[in-house]
């Protein structure tokens, strides 16, 4: 009975071991485009639909306004902040 449980450790300690020294994930939503759904500039923060998902977003250059419809791409995040930029061809 202890040889299984043994087994049993070492394999869930060399899965751990192997998740721990995986490397962090990149931003992938970097240059994804979406769709603003609240009006957003560099001072006030709205949300976006990008991949899918709903995101706080604020825009990346100070005098840009990104209104609510527009077609936006997002090009970084700060911790849960997406930082987008307007992509220009208008309303969806």
């Amino acid at each position: 009975m202890i040889v299984p449980f043994a087994g049993l450790m070492a394999f869930i300690t060399y899965k751990a071991w192997k998740v721990k020294k995986r490397k962090p994930m990149q931003f992938v939503l970097q240059s994804e485009e979406g769709v603003a759904l609240d009006s957003i500039s560099a001072n006030r923060t709205g949300f976006v639909i990008v991949g899918g998902e709903y995101w706080r977003a604020k825009s990346s250059k100070g005098d840009e306004e990104i209104n609510k419809g527009d077609k936006i791409k997002a090009v970084g995040k700060e911790a849960d902040l997406l930082i987008v930029e307007h992509l220009h061809g208008g309303k969806q």
